[in-house]
């Protein structure tokens, strides 16, 4: 049996970035106003910790993915 080593960690923690392709709507001017088209981006998100204060004093925590750089493909 083959075992397999990556370098990746097996789980991201608080402050670690990813960089990924997504599409986002662009406005375009037109001649009737703005239209927009589906344009692919790179999108560099960071983990963030995102804690909610609850009725009772209660505080739940959990982590989100956050955007904070947005780059067109270049072609």
């Amino acid at each position: 049996m083959v075992r397999w080593k990556s370098k990746k960690k097996a789980r991201a923690e608080i402050g670690d970035t990813r960089v990924r392709k997504t599409f986002a709507w662009m406005p375009i001017e037109a001649e009737d106003g703005f239209t927009y088209w589906m344009t692919p981006v790179i999108l560099h998100e960071r983990l963030m910790r995102k804690i909610r204060r609850k009725r009772g004093g209660f505080v739940e925590e959990s982590e989100k993915w956050v955007a904070f750089k947005t780059e067109l493909v270049k072609d």
